[in-house]
């Protein structure tokens, strides 16, 4: 009776083993398809990234070669650095200076061509940004025209949350363009910047 006894005993005890490795098999499997969806994410929102970035410099770059001259924006009767302060690069969307006047926002897709004529000047479609955004997690692409500490810059930007799965979204966009110095990624507490210099001193 005894030595059956313990007979059950090991027969449970191998049940309880066999259904821990059954568990634990299935925790892996579970582990290893969210690891494979979450890779998966990333190299299609990196290659949409990339994709727009390119699109977005390529349309600019479009725009100072159709209206390559510097031109009296304020209409004060001369040429200088209070009409663009790197023309004929486009100016901040929300600048009053713009063909059309100052947008409500600085968003990219609001950006005008600074030397086109008003019916002519918006570089996007201002209905529907181009540009991939997803509520807190990449957000406000936008370009900035600036002159900091004597050296001048036009740049674009957008801003990507601080998690794991964005901070290698970046770190793999950044890899696309190796050995470029007017592309840089900014840290930050909640989202990080990624941009890409138009124009740039250093470079």
């Amino acid at each position: 009776m005894f030595s059956s006894g313990r007979n059950k005993q090991r027969g449970s005890v191998l049940i309880y083993i066999f259904v821990a490795i059954g568990l634990l098999s299935l925790l892996t499997l579970s582990l290893t398809d969210q690891d494979s969806a979450n890779n998966a994410r990333i190299r299609k929102l990196t290659e949409e990234l990339y994709n727009d970035m390119n699109l977005a410099i390529a349309a600019i770059k479009e725009c100072t070669q159709r209206y390559p001259e510097a031109k009296d924006l304020n209409g004060d009767g001369t040429i200088d650095e209070t009409d663009n302060l790197n023309a004929p690069w486009p100016l901040v969307a929300t600048d009053a200076n713009n063909p059309n006047g100052a947008a409500a926002n600085y968003y990219l897709h609001l950006v005008q061509c600074p030397g086109a004529p008003a019916s002519d000047a918006y570089i996007f479609d201002t209905e529907n940004s181009p540009f991939l955004t997803i509520p807190n997690e990449i957000i406000n692409w936008h370009l900035n025209n600036q002159k900091v500490s004597g050296e001048y810059y036009v740049s674009i930007t957008f801003y990507v949350a601080n998690n794991p799965t964005m901070i290698e979204v970046l770190n793999r966009l950044e890899a696309r363009y190796a050995q470029n110095c007017m592309v840089g990624v900014v840290p930050g507490p909640t989202y990080y910047a990624f941009i890409y210099y138009l124009k740039a001193t250093p470079c």
